[in-house]
């Protein structure tokens, strides 16, 4: 099973990994990046939104 964590203390809202995504499960919501929990079984896992995020906000396990 994928997990998806953005610390939102460390998230500085660029939305570079909303763009990043393929299946586009995350996006902007109130100025941070937040998972749309019903298209987690959808990641790739690739790793994008982890590798783009200047912040290190963002983990991605499974």
């Amino acid at each position: 099973m994928v997990e998806i964590y953005v610390n939102k203390e460390k998230c500085n809202g660029c939305g570079d990994c909303v763009k990043a995504c393929p299946p586009e499960i995350l996006f902007l919501d109130e100025n941070y990046c937040n998972v749309r929990n019903d298209l987690v079984p959808e990641c790739m896992i690739c790793q994008s939104c982890v590798v783009v995020c200047p912040e290190e906000a963002i983990v991605v396990n499974g």
